[in-house]
Order: structure tokens, then C-alpha cells, then sequence
């Protein structure tokens, strides 16, 4: 997929200006109005407005996630679906921990409703505090509501944007999905809304040039924001305050001239269906992965029309005739569609809604249908060199056995049906696999686990130490059955996420390590202790991207070696043999590439 700008993911931030700016602005001024709030009427219209279209993403995604994927996402994509529908989906993704910027792990086509949880959240506990601030100060001869209530919100934007940095810091995945660290974003717009008598003042000619420079900050923002330049906080400022500078230069006075690329019928129609939009574009970009593992350029033009199609047509046959509605108002609709909801024109709508997706549908198939395979020319067995000058002709080729081992591989490239897979994919992932190293207590060696961690061999005379992170126990079950008979036992030195190279670096949210470090220290006492008659020493490559010292490209490269370097002049006194096994070649990950529609020979096909 296109990952470029790399600042996409701030259209969230721009969403919840605002919604604050809107949904307080409507608070206020039923305040002004009618000197109260009422929580019936407003939830109810929340609920008129966020729910039915909602719904029938969350229905449409469940059914298709049958269809498509695989036993162990579908039973995901339910509970993803429960959580979104109670609007929880945020701490759903936070508590099994989503990485919102990792791209190469399978992701749950419901991912994106977190933003939702958050706005509702926040709505579920800002008019009560509104309310108990009118309570309290309106009492006061010459208080304006507008005034109470941006005080209101500037204190808890200022303590929301406190914690967002302080969350950033110490865990920026959960403070990515969490409300306290995203408050702040609302309330910046709320804060506008509260402003909108003094927004009023602003002079004609000034609105200009304070809607060009947001605008402006916007497209830098889409540059120059990265998941790892502390986002949301302090990154997501500049998006957040460039979009209420847009908002501020147009409220209290008509559209300028000069904003035209905003103000247009095309800008606003999309403003209409920006929420449908915002509903289906991600189970669209999840499935049409899943469906099309080798996209191209025509792809995701075809994928991009389905997506506006969808949006549009669930706007006008679900989201706006409801919300024009008589449902929960107990008043006629201003469509009548209360007594009439599929009337003609809208049973011509749906029909030509379903011929429309059906064309689409029919059209990406043809457009990316894979041409039918010719038949495949046969490889040269492994091993085989072809003679040359300077290769004798008399080369020996491997055995039978490992030309029937090729057979099998090619075959497999060919293969139309994924076989049956032990351990399950069901079966697959981080959690999973990291529970079955617990039962051993390898996944951190230390002191009190290092004697659970040797495992001895009938009859062996020697020992094998594996030192390493989280790879180290990913190459174990191999090692030990390689290390059976040939008379070695194992001791296993392995810690997550600290690699056997000499060098500091981060854990989960980029935190501080110092266990690697002491680590490091603790396992080369140990090694020179032993000194076994092998040393195997493996890590993870993403080490690179995790240096304490924040290193990249380069000079992460050059860190990196030196710190191998040191651990081998270190560790090689110590030990009779020395073996460095290199990262496992990269691939997909088989809980995303195993659907019910996709076959073996497409992953092969992605390598060419």
C-alpha cells in the first residue's frame, strides 16, 4: 500500500476539532435558549445520528469477515464489532495491544471505530460538566455561559493535554487510543465554540490570512507528523490548532472567496457523506487486501470508487433519511419516511445502489484476475551449479533427498488449497506462542529460571548455549531437535527484546530498557562461567529501529555492528565454536494471508 505523505492518521485529530466545536456550539446555545440541557433529548440525537449508519458497517463487516477471513479473525471481528456498537472500541485496542502504525500485522477491519469510542466517550461526561458549571457560576450578575464554559474546557483540555504527553512518553500505544490523552483535541474545539462571540469580531480581511496559514499548517502536517515524533502529543498540535485556525476564520462570517477549494458544492457534498466515508473506508482497504493480494495501480482506483460508491449510497438510504427522521423524536420525518421507508424512490435507489456495487465488483475482479499461469519451467535442483571456466564440471549435486525436498517446495508454489496447518493458524501469533514459551520460563532467563532452562540430552557430553532475544526462541524448537543427537544439551540465555549485540535500546513504547543492559552483563558472566563448546547467538533485525541512542539508516547500521563486534570479542574466548544465525527471512504474516478465498500460490506470487 501507498504509505506516503506518512501523516495521513491526522485526519482523526482534525475529526475531533471538530465534533468539539459542533457538538458544544449546539450545547451552548440550547443553554442560551432555554436555560437548561436536556440529556434525553441530546443522546437521543446522538444516538439518530451516530448509530444507523454505524450499525450496518458493524453488521456488513461481521458477515463479510465469514465470507473472507479466516475462523480466528472472524471470532475477532465479533468482539471487535460488540465493543464498537457500546462504543469501547478504543480500550478493546488498547487492552490486546494494538499497534496502530503497524501495517504488517493482520488488522481488524474495525479498527478505525477507537476514534468514535473516543468522541462518545467524551460526550457521555462533557454537558454534565458543562451543566455543573452553569450550576454554579451562572448565579453571578453579568456571567456569560460562553464564558463559564471555556473556562471550563480550558482546564480540562490543559490537564488532558498534560497526560497526553506524559502518556506519549511512557506508553504512546495506549495513549494513542486512550480518551484522557485525546481530550484535549475536543476541547480545543469545544474552546471555539465557547469563543464564537469574540470569533465574530474578527475583521474581513483578516480571516483570509488566518484560514491560509491552518490550511497551511495542515499540508505540513501531513509531512512532517510521524508516529515517532511523540504522537499524539506534543506532534499532534500542529494539526489540531492548523484546523482551528480554519475553523476560527470562517465562523461568524460568510465563506471567502479564497477558500474556494473549501467552500465549493464538491467540498460540502463530501462534508455531508464524510462520516459514511469514515465508516466504510477501512473495512474496503482491509477486504480488498484480503481479496487482492497483489494490487496494482487500477486496484486501488477501483477500490477508491467502491469506497465513494458505498459512502454515498449509505448516506442517502440510511444515514440521512433516518436522521431526518420521526425515530426517536416521536415527530413525522421531513421526508415522511417514518410511514414510507422504501417508497419508489428509494427502492430505485437501492436497486441501482446494488447494480452499481455489482459492476464494480465484477469490474475489479477483471481488471485484476491474475493471468492464468503458464506451465512452469522446471528449476534447477538445489545445489546443481551449471559448469563453467572456472567450475569443474564434475560438481556434485545433493542428494535425492533434498531434490524430493525441492519437488515438495515447488509444488507448494503451485498449490490452489492451503493445506491442513499444525500448529493451526487459529493457533498463531505473539500471544500465543509467547504463552508456550512461559511454560518453560525462557521467555526472560534469569537467575531463578536459568536451571528450568537447560535442557539435557540423554548421554550428552557437551553443551550449547542460545543467547538472544525473542528470535533466539523463535530458532529454539529447531535448535534443540538439531542438538538432540548430536550429543549436546541446552542452555538457553534468551530475554525478550534484548538482542545478543552489544547495544542499548528501547522497549514497548519506546521506553527506556536498562534490563537489556543488565542483562547483557548478567548472560556473559554466565557464558564465561560455562564456556560451553557452542554459542548461538541470534537477534531480531527491527533492533535497528530500537537503539537507545534513537540512531537511524547508517549510522543505526555501524551502531549496530560495533555492538556485535564487542559481543563477539566478549563472548568468542568463551566458547568452542561460535554460530550467528541471521533474522528469518521476511514473509506474511499467515493469519492475514490465510482466508477462505485466497490460496498458497498467492503468497508466492507477492515475491515476484
Amino acid at each position: 500500500m501507498i504509505h506516503w505523505p506518512n501523516g495521513g492518521f491526522i485526519g482523526v485529530d482534525i475529526f475531533f476539532v471538530i465534533s468539539g466545536f459542533l457538538i458544544t456550539g449546539h450545547l451552548l446555545r440550547e443553554y442560551e435558549k432555554s436555560g437548561h440541557i436536556s440529556f434525553v433529548q441530546f443522546y437521543k440525537k446522538r444516538a439518530k445520528r451516530i448509530l444507523p449508519a454505524a450499525v450496518l458497517v458493524l453488521i456488513v463487516t461481521v458477515v463479510a469477515s465469514y465470507a473472507v477471513l479466516n475462523a480466528a479473525k472472524f471470532r475477532e471481528a465479533i468482539w471487535d464489532a460488540a465493543w464498537a456498537l457500546f462504543f469501547g472500541a478504543n480500550w478493546r485496542f488498547a487492552a490486546i495491544g494494538t499497534d496502530y502504525f503497524q501495517v504488517d500485522g493482520p488488522v481488524s477491519p474495525l479498527q478505525h471505530f477507537w476514534s468514535l469510542a473516543v468522541e462518545e466517550q467524551f460526550y457521555f461526561v462533557w454537558p454534565w460538566l458543562l451543566l455543573g458549571a452553569f450550576f454554579l457560576f451562572t448565579r453571578r450578575p453579568q456571567t456569560r455561559p460562553n464564558a463559564i464554559a471555556g473556562i471550563a474546557i480550558a482546564v480540562v483540555s490543559v490537564l488532558s493535554l498534560t497526560w497526553a504527553v506524559v502518556e506519549t512518553s511512557a506508553n504512546p500505544g495506549l495513549a494513542y487510543f486512550s480518551t484522557f490523552s485525546r481530550a484535549w483535541e475536543l476541547g480545543v474545539g469545544a474552546g471555539l465554540a465557547c469563543a464564537v462571540p469574540l470569533l465574530e469580531r474578527v475583521s474581513d480581511s483578516s480571516r483570509p490570512i488566518i484560514a491560509w496559514f491552518g490550511a497551511a499548517g495542515l499540508v505540513a502536517s501531513l509531512f512532517v507528523v510521524s508516529e515517532s515524533a511523540g504522537f499524539p502529543a506534543p506532534a499532534a498540535m500542529l494539526p489540531v490548532i492548523s484546523a482551528a485556525l480554519l475553523i476560527a476564520a470562517g465562523t461568524g462570517a460568510p465563506a471567502h472567496g479564497t477558500l474556494v477549494v473549501l467552500t465549493n458544492p464538491v467540498s460540502r457534498y463530501v462534508g455531508d457523506i464524510s462520516y459514511s466515508l469514515y465508516l466504510w473506508h477501512f473495512p474496503v482497504i482491509v477486504f480488498g487486501a484480503a481479496l487482492v493480494p497483489n494490487p496494482d495501480i487500477l486496484y486501488y482506483a477501483v477500490l477508491a470508487a467502491i469506497l465513494v460508491l458505498l459512502a454515498v449510497f449509505a448516506y442517502h438510504l440510511v444515514e440521512d433519511p433516518i436522521r431526518k427522521s420521526g425515530w426517536l423524536s416521536g415527530k413525522k420525518g421531513k421526508q415522511g419516511i417514518q410511514r414510507h421507508p422504501l417508497s419508489g424512490r428509494y427502492k430505485l435507489t437501492s436497486l441501482a445502489f446494488l447494480a452499481t456495487v455489482t459492476a464494480a465488483v465484477v469490474g475489479m475482479a477483471l481488471a485484476v484476475a491474475p493471468p492464468q499461469p503458464a506451465a512452469p519451467t522446471a528449476m534447477p535442483l538445489i545445489g546443481s551449479v551449471t559448469p563453467t571456466a572456472s567450475t569443474p564440471a564434475s560438481t556434485p549435486a545433493f542428494s535425492p533427498e533434498l531434490a524430493e525436498v525441492q519437488k515438495g517446495i515447488q509444488a507448494a508454489t503451485r498449490a490452489t488449497e492451503w493445506p491442513v496447518l499444525s500448529p493451526a493458524v487459529e493457533d498463531l501469533g505473539t500471544e500465543s506462542w509467547g504463552k508456550q514459551m512461559e511454560t518453560v520460563s525462557c521467555v526472560n532467563v534469569q537467575v531463578d529460571t536459568v536451571e528450568k532452562c537447560f535442557f539435557e540430552n540423554s548421554g550428552a557430553t557437551k553443551t550449547a548455549v542460545l543467547y538472544g532475544d525473542s528470535f533466539a526462541m523463535a530458532w529454539s524448537p529447531g535448535i534443540k531437535a538439531a542438538l538432540a543427537g548430536s550429543g549436546y544439551n541446552l542452555q538457553m540465555l534468551t530475554r525478550a527484546q534484548c538482542p545478543a549485540a552489544l547495544v542499548s535500546v528501547t522497549g514497548d513504547g519506546r521506553k527506556a530498557f536498562p534490563e537489556c543492559d543488565a542483562h547483557h552483563d548478567w548472560a556473559s558472566s554466565v557464558i564465561g562461567t560455562m564456556r560451553p563448546d557452542l554459542l548461538i547467538m541470534a537477534s531480531a533485525e527491527i533492533t535497528l529501529g530500537r537503539l537507545a541512542s534513537g540512531a537511524t539508516g547508517g549510522d543505526a547500521i555501524t551502531e549496530y555492528a560495533n555492538g556485535m563486534k564487542a559481543a563477539l570479542q566478549t563472548l568468542v574466548p568463551s566458547a568452542g565454536a561460535v554460530v550467528v544465525l541471521s533474522s528469518p527471512p521476511g514473509g506474511q504474516n499467515l493469519q492475514t494471508c490465510v482466508t477462505k478465498v485466497s490460496k498458497p500460490a498467492d503468497l508466492f506470487d507477492n515475491y515476484h
